[in-house]
């Protein structure tokens, strides 16, 4: 797993994580959601935002089993050759 942690200046955290397909499906990332829910409890925040790319069901599903339920969607008209799909 690579992590990484940067302070952002209005206050917040800003963290990501990156898992190997070795390292899922051994409750890891379950464990480590939960850490960070009880830090963030801690410091007395109002809520936890994450993102996570919509072709990433498994991530979504996981999160969605922790409680995190969808906010809002980004979305892009890409213009220039090579950035459409």
């Amino acid at each position: 797993m690579r992590t990484i942690i940067k302070r952002c200046t209005d206050s917040t955290t800003s963290t990501a994580l990156f898992w190997s397909g070795i390292q899922r499906r051994q409750s890891f990332g379950t464990k480590l959601m939960k850490e960070i829910v009880s830090l963030t409890e801690h410091w007395e925040a109002d809520d936890i935002e994450l993102s996570v790319s919509e072709f990433k069901a498994a991530a979504i599903r996981f999160y969605e089993r922790l409680g995190f339920v969808s906010k809002s969607r980004q979305m892009e008209l890409p213009l220039r050759s090579g950035g459409r799909s």
